[in-house]
């Protein structure tokens, strides 16, 4: 491969994606080393872009002269009025209810 880019990512379901895609370029993915261990930051932005942009240069700072490639991600729902949009991983949250009872956060269990 000619170029390696940090994804910014716990998901293995979005790295293997980003992968399929990187390597018709010769890119290679790999996730961001110790990411597990770096605070995640606050999603503030009131939208994908921006907070993809927020957290590729947040997680950058861990990774000195190197790329690191960030996303966001959620629904907007046409009959919810584009809801719950940025909000997604928190929305279930937001309204007081759990993924399942053995869940201890809002995200997908299964990968």
């Amino acid at each position: 491969m000619d170029l390696c880019l940090f994804a910014a990512t716990t998901s293995h379901g979005k790295l293997r994606d980003f992968r399929a895609a990187a390597q018709a370029h010769s890119v290679e993915i790999e996730p961001l080393p110790n990411l597990d261990e770096i605070a995640a930051p606050a999603e503030e932005g009131e939208t994908f872009t921006a907070n993809a942009t927020m957290k590729a240069i947040y997680y950058s700072r861990f990774a000195r002269g190197a790329l690191v490639l960030a996303d966001d991600s959620g629904l907007e729902v046409d009959a919810l009025g584009g809801a719950p949009g940025v909000r997604s991983a928190r929305f279930a949250a937001d309204a007081g209810m759990v993924d399942s009872p053995d869940a201890n956060d809002n995200t997908d269990v299964l990968e």
